[in-house]
């Protein structure tokens, strides 16, 4: 079903913010006007990662993901709505707080762990806006503010009812890190790490949401096994000129 771009709507009289309106406070990027054209995008990958090679800007990490989980709508829609929770989620994230909410806006600060012991902890403040226009679908914007190690995110996430007990979740995700002192690693390296942290990060929430008892610790674990094999060269990947939208 095609999606009109003009998603204005309004919940008990109040209208709320539209996903396609860029906030002012965020940083923009290439990306930024492009990300709702995914909206109309039907040629989702088959697997459950896709790498999106954008040339043109080669320092950008781009990805496409789709799977479907077996868990009601509304329980994925909380959980993603959780934001202190997450560090209950992914064992690297120190803290999740909200800045602050206004409607179907709100404003996050989120600090992981330091990726090597000479370097900062990873500090970023995003902002998400979400659209339940429709029934049965909820999408979510996601743009960086700002941090310290990188420079531009933009996300667009779609929750799709399959069932009573089963839904969609398609992502599609472009940023721009800031390699400061990691300048000199090569980009293969580079994306290898970024395509193995997705899946397992995704693994992470899928395994929160089937098993809302464990800790953090039991889910990093065993999101860990997913990527234990993995190899970046086994991704498929695709340039973002070869991509279709409306």
């Amino acid at each position: 079903m095609a999606l009109p771009l003009d998603r204005s709507w309004s919940q008990d009289g109040t209208t709320l913010y539209k996903i396609e309106d860029i906030d002012p406070k965020a940083t923009p990027s290439f990306f930024t006007p492009q990300l709702l054209r995914f909206l109309h995008f039907s040629d989702w990958p088959n697997t459950p990662i896709e790498a999106i090679r954008t040339p043109d800007h080669p320092h950008t990490i781009g990805m496409l993901k789709k799977t479907v989980i077996p868990v009601p709508l509304a329980a994925v829609v909380t959980l993603t709505e959780q934001f202190e929770a997450y560090p209950k989620i992914w064992e690297d994230l120190l803290e999740s707080k909200i800045l602050s909410r206004d409607r179907n806006r709100t404003y996050v600060e989120i600090t992981r762990k330091r990726p090597t012991f000479f370097m900062p902890k990873i500090n970023f403040q995003m902002v998400y806006v979400s659209d339940k226009s429709q029934a049965g679908h909820v999408v979510y914007r996601q743009q960086l503010i700002k941090g310290n190690q990188v420079k531009t995110s933009d996300s667009l996430v779609i929750l799709d009812q399959v069932s009573d007990t089963q839904t969609s979740i398609k992502v599609v995700n472009f940023f721009d890190p800031d390699l400061g002192l990691l300048n000199s690693i090569a980009p293969s390296k580079i994306w290898s790490e970024s395509l193995k942290a997705g899946i397992s990060d995704d693994q992470a929430f899928r395994l929160k949401l089937e098993h809302p008892d464990w800790s953090v610790e039991q889910i990093s674990e065993e999101a860990k096994k997913s990527t234990k094999n993995f190899r970046a060269d086994q991704i498929p990947s695709v340039n973002l000129s070869q991509i279709q939208l409306n």
